[in-house]
């Protein structure tokens, strides 16, 4: 498919900048920043257990502040089929993201 419209590999191409993504977009980058922060913290807590990246999730709590909040709301679903999470919990307060990997997983 990446043929069909770029040239040269997929393989040895760089990963796109945020500017890159959004460019011509109307959506809020924001929205990115957020999913991109959260599901790192996911992706991180599996890495550091070994697990696999389809590992699931017991549950992730989000404290950040309202507007970062209200971004994650609206990626919500997103977040949660692609960091394989049961429960996701977010509130506004100083910037953490906990991540508790389900029993069977550890």
């Amino acid at each position: 498919m990446w043929s069909w419209w770029q040239r040269g590999s997929i393989h040895t191409t760089t990963w796109p900048s945020t500017d890159e993504l959004t460019a011509g977009r109307s959506g809020d980058p924001l929205v990115l920043d957020v999913a991109a922060d959260v599901l790192g913290s996911i992706r991180r807590a599996k890495s550091e257990a070994k697990l696999s990246q389809r590992a699931p999730v017991a549950r992730v709590a989000v404290r950040d502040e309202a507007a970062r909040i209200a971004a994650l709301e609206r990626v919500r679903a997103d977040v949660i089929e692609a960091g394989s999470v049961a429960d996701l919990s977010a509130e506004i307060g100083e910037r953490s993201v906990n991540v508790t990997l389900t029993a069977q997983t550890l």
